[in-house]
């Protein structure tokens, strides 16, 4: 059997998908060319609706006619979805009747031998496997007999609704911490704009505004980011780099988001370019993307110390602050707010429909509204709050993704039943 792993647990059986499904269906797409099938109340989904273990619906439906009409199939609510052209291996489970495309194949389980939820749990561990068996040079995809002959180990039925209980409860649970982060992402920014815009709580300002700025308190100055400098911005360099560690770390693209500066932004650097060394950062130094797409063009965040000995690549700017000026981390913020993703939105520069960039005269003219050093402070502080809580969210995330990933070792390959823990 494809897939097959080396041994299985004692109580367990090997299994092919083709044992656990009752019927394997193709997907199809109903033809574009007749409008009234595009018009129904059936969600029909392509692998560009995957998104980690589910799938987004609502972006297209189609009538019954136009199920019947092509070669489309619907598949029950709970029932299993694999992507199987286009980003092999994903998995979902149906969360209602839904129709699908041709990247996909429906698995409608046999619910008499099989837990659904528990044959889901399992092709999700297993998605590596099932990336393997992908054929194909121009169009990637799963033959459909190398999917029928995938085995998957599989105990009693009632144990395996009991397993896919505990770990749909993780899932559960990480879902939720996921929730809770993305809030507090949205209460970070809406906080930042209204501290930008209406100042610190509790001091009634009359606002203003201006070219960049739609509302500000009258008694703040807006000025150009470079006359704020210490020093002049620095584009950064990018270097042939090792695949190896080599003690010294250039800082990439993915260093800076939405969020501030990332530390696993990195990639090992070259020890004896002098161009390297040149650009080492200090910590407190700002890092600006100075090429992405217009959405992200122009994030920053504030190089933390870590990793040491850290490059930057050509790729991002560095900006340093005179902290006789300004402070450093409200600098940081404002980079993030409405304001200032709307200005690099507006001035960034590029002939391609997708990638734009930003050079030294369009940062040094970024507007940055400025309030006295200590409401200054207070604001950073405020918002730095909301990023310590986060952060802790995140480490929540993390710890129980390690937990999902033990227990699915544990419980999908045998050795820990779920109803014979601690015992003798």
């Amino acid at each position: 059997m494809a897939g097959n792993p080396k041994k299985c647990s004692t109580g367990w059986r090997m299994v092919s998908l083709k044992q656990v499904a009752r019927q394997m269906l193709n997907g199809g797409t109903p033809s574009t060319k007749i409008p009234s099938y595009w018009q129904g109340d059936i969600p029909w989904v392509t692998g560009a609706d995957f998104e980690d273990q589910e799938v987004v619906i609502g972006r297209r439906y189609i009538s019954r006619k136009a199920v019947e009409a092509s070669a489309t199939n619907v598949i029950p609510k709970g029932h299993l979805l694999i992507l199987t052209r286009t980003g092999v291996s994903k998995v979902a489970a149906a969360p209602c009747d839904i129709a699908i495309s041709q990247d996909i194949t429906g698995v409608i389980v046999k619910e008499d031998e099989f837990c659904p939820k528990f044959i889901f749990q399992q092709l999700d561990r297993l998605s590596g496997r099932l990336k393997t068996l992908i054929q194909g040079t121009s169009i990637k995809g799963l033959l459909r007999e190398d999917l029928e002959t995938f085995a998957i180990p599989a105990p009693s039925l009632p144990e395996q609704r009991r397993i896919a209980e505990i770990l749909n409860a993780v899932d559960a649970a990480i879902d939720a911490t996921h929730a809770v982060i993305a809030q507090t992402r949205c209460l970070k920014s809406a906080i930042l704009n209204d501290l930008l815009t209406h100042g610190v709580p509790g001091k009634k300002a009359k606002l203003k505004s201006c070219k960049w700025l739609s509302q500000y308190p009258a008694t703040w100055s807006v000025v150009p980011l470079g006359s704020l400098l210490r020093e002049p911005i620095k584009n950064g360099y990018s270097p042939v780099c090792p695949r190896e560690a080599s003690g010294i770390w250039i800082l990439t693209l993915s260093a800076v988001s939405s969020e501030g500066y990332n530390e696993k932004g990195v990639k090992p650097a070259p020890l004896e370019d002098e161009r390297v060394l040149q650009n080492v950062l200090e910590v407190g130094d700002i890092v600006v993307s100075r090429s992405n797409t217009q959405e992200l063009v122009g994030l920053a965040g504030v190089y933390s110390g870590k990793p040491s000995r850290c490059s930057y690549s050509d790729l991002l700017m560095r900006v340093r602050i005179d902290p006789k000026k300004v402070d450093n981390d409200f600098v940081s913020y404002a980079f993030l707010s409405a304001a200032s993703r709307a200005y690099f939105e507006r001035t960034a520069r590029g002939t391609s429909g997708s990638m734009k960039k930003i050079d030294r005269a369009i940062l040094e003219a970024l507007p940055i509204p400025l309030p006295k050093l200590s409401d200054q402070q207070q604001i950073a502080k405020t918002v730095k709050q909301i990023d310590v809580v986060r952060n802790e969210q995140i480490n929540q995330f993390m710890r129980l993704q390690n937990i999902k990933s033990a227990l699915s070792q544990a419980l999908l390959t045998g050795p820990m039943h779920p109803d014979r823990r601690g015992k003798s």
